[in-house]
């Protein structure tokens, strides 16, 4: 019997570590961290020239968004467009920091979370500094 047992749990774990094999290895995870900082700075970057747009072009109908300047959560792209569309390019960055970016991924689903510091100068050339604290849930497309 207690060979049984022994039998038993070396084949299901075997079977775990070739399915942990085949869904990622760590390069394709690094791969997959790597990519979707690359695409958030492309956005971030679009956003600093003030297109708003951007945010709903590259995500997904069933967004929810929260945002501390708002009085209750936003649920749905057409929402979520309907808050940026007013702001389209009323504004720009002239630079920001994306600090201690952080991918997790699990399985079809990634998250990203970092602080974001953005830099703008206003009418009288001094700069003014806004901090906000980003965190995204991401699905595999």
């Amino acid at each position: 019997m207690n060979n049984y047992i022994v039998s038993k749990m070396a084949l299901v774990f075997c079977s775990i570590f070739i399915l942990c094999i085949i869904s990622c290895t760590e390069s394709d995870i690094q791969k997959i961290e790597k990519d979707i900082i690359v695409k958030e700075r492309q956005i971030l970057d679009e956003w600093g020239k003030g297109r708003t747009m951007v945010f709903p072009e590259n995500s997904e109908a069933e967004i929810t968004y929260f945002d501390p300047s708002l009085e209750k959560r936003m649920d749905g792209i057409n929402q979520f467009t309907e808050l940026l569309k007013p702001i389209e390019y009323k504004f720009t960055i002239d630079r920001y920091e994306m600090i201690n970016p952080k991918v997790q991924v699990h399985g079809e689903i990634a998250v990203l979370s970092y602080n974001l510091v953005n830099y703008s100068k206003n009418s009288e050339g001094v700069e003014k500094k806004f901090s906000w604290n980003c965190t995204e849930v991401l699905k595999k497309a």
